[in-house]
């Protein structure tokens, strides 16, 4: 997601900033866009009865976070068909 956020190319920094996707975009990309773009929006893409549920719970809330630490947030558990399929050790 930093990436579409930052629009980099390789490390050679921003490439065509104007055309950079938006946290919101970004998100999307990777949900319900995504899902349509596979011709899968009927099982995937939103969170809500009879859908698969794969998500995961994020450390920070990317609307939240500066765009130079996007990368920076950790997964705290991911879930596939509604299964937690990974789960963050707690780290104190």
């Amino acid at each position: 997601m930093r990436c579409d956020q930052e629009n980099l190319r390789d490390h050679l920094g921003p490439y065509l900033p104007d055309q950079a996707m938006t946290v919101q975009e970004a998100l999307d990309s990777f949900t319900g866009a995504g899902a349509y773009a596979s011709f899968e929006e009927e099982r995937k893409g939103r969170i809500c009865p009879g859908m698969l549920a794969d998500f995961v719970v994020l450390e920070k809330n990317p609307f939240e976070t500066p765009v130079d630490e996007l990368a920076g947030i950790a997964v705290l558990a991911a879930f596939v068909d509604g299964k937690c399929v990974y789960q963050r050790e707690n780290r104190r």
